[in-house]
């Protein structure tokens, strides 16, 4: 079974590396992110992109402090950091 590997930005301010399975691959990251997913791209890190909760400043969640370290715009809620090929 081909596995993502991901990384996991909580909204707490901790992290966690975790492998997902590509087969369920949308349904494993709307389960982390709470909902909807929107894909955001990082200019810094152009292989890589950001998936957050696409309704999450609706639902008023947290804002994420590793936006600063990500240099993208402020995002909310959890957030996990992918390889474009392995979302694609």
């Amino acid at each position: 079974m081909d596995k993502a590997e991901v990384t996991i930005y909580y909204s707490d301010g901790n992290q966690e590396q975790r492998f997902l399975n590509k087969e369920n691959l949308l349904k494993e990251l709307q389960e982390i992110v709470g909902g909807y997913i929107e894909v955001i791209p990082l200019p810094m890190m152009q292989s890589k992109c950001l998936i957050v909760n696409e309704e999450g400043l609706i639902y008023n969640l947290p804002l994420n402090p590793y936006h600063l370290r990500l240099q993208t715009h402020p995002f909310v809620g959890d957030a996990v950091l992918i390889d474009k090929s392995d979302f694609n």
